[in-house]
């Protein structure tokens, strides 16, 4: 097997409806199918919930909805209809950051490998947006291809799980507690 070249880039292609997408691999944790979502209010129109995910309680971001394409609400049918097929799990942060979010897509394509000359930086003018993760743009077959930034997926904010708490949500018990028998 050839070895990458800092001009290649290997990319997990995905999609949502007809827009193609690109995630560098090492932001990549895995795929599965969907899992159940436990749907808060006060979240961005763009975050589904939270759905437990290798026991850790996971924000889910619809990538339509992220990208503000048509029927890319939460309220929208093809959520409820199970349009979303597959979960891509993704780092959100550096290597050592425990930081995940699953995004929700309509399809997993493959791994390819991306040129880097191929691909351009996404124009100021999405700056701000909500297109605003898309780190660079390039085309594919034919088709516009948009490479997102997975720590750009959710503001820092949304990411943390607050010190308080653990992973599954509830206090831990402290040994002043008294625990009912």
């Amino acid at each position: 097997m050839a070895a990458l070249s800092p001009e290649t880039v290997q990319s997990l292609l995905i999609g949502t409806g007809e827009t193609l997408c690109a995630v560098p691999l090492m932001s990549v944790v895995e795929t599965m199918r969907p899992m159940a979502i436990e749907r808060l209010q006060g979240c961005p129109d763009f975050v589904a919930g939270l759905s437990v995910i290798r026991g850790v309680p996971t924000p889910v971001v619809v990538l339509s909805a992220l990208l503000g394409l048509p029927g890319g609400t939460m309220a929208a049918p093809s959520m409820a209809a199970g349009d979303v097929r597959r979960f891509v799990t993704l780092r959100t942060g550096g290597q050592d950051d425990q930081g995940s979010v699953a995004l929700a897509v309509d399809r997993v394509i493959g791994v390819r490998r991306l040129e880097a000359r191929s691909l351009t930086t996404a124009p100021p003018l999405l700056a701000g947006m909500p297109m605003d993760v898309v780190g660079r743009l390039g085309t594919l077959d034919g088709a516009l291809l948009m490479v997102l930034e997975a720590t750009r997926l959710l503001p820092a904010t949304l990411l943390r799980t607050p010190a308080a708490l653990p992973a599954s949500g509830m206090p831990e018990p402290r040994a002043t507690d008294v625990l009912p028998s």
